[in-house]
């Protein structure tokens, strides 16, 4: 039992340390189909070097922390291969209003020349957030 407990504060500890350590924000304006209360989630993003594998993130929801999240996979798209699967996981909505959000959301960005990066984050084990 003992054992069980120290793992569980060096976890804490690490994840706090983590968080002191200005750890790169990914931040969100919205909390789109409540996705930063899973334990694994997408996000639609620009691509941008920032955006590793393996990479973690404190992840913020208008400065509010939700937790650790490591990139897991990305995937690069253009705006037409959001399906239903992409649109319902990532926004909660339909296809078309998702890529309106989307357009909204980066106004200047010519998505005929433009790629998206569809990240999974996955976050850290022990994050009490």
């Amino acid at each position: 039992m003992k054992k069980h407990l120290h793992y569980y504060y060096i976890d804490l500890i690490i994840v706090h340390f983590k968080k002191i350590s200005k750890m790169e924000q990914l931040n969100f304006s919205k909390n789109w189909n409540n996705k930063l209360d899973c334990q694994a989630f997408t996000t639609l993003r620009l691509p941008n070097p920032k955006y590793q594998v393996g990479r973690l993130f404190d992840i913020t929801l208008l400065e509010e922390t939700k937790g650790v999240g490591k990139i897991t996979a990305i995937q690069y798209l253009d705006i037409e291969d959001i399906d239903e699967y992409i649109a319902r996981l990532d926004t909660g909505c339909s296809v078309d209003a998702c890529k309106m959000i989307i357009r909204n959301i980066y106004p200047h960005v010519d998505f005929k020349q433009q790629q998206l990066a569809l990240l999974l984050i996955v976050k850290e084990e022990g994050d009490p957030l």
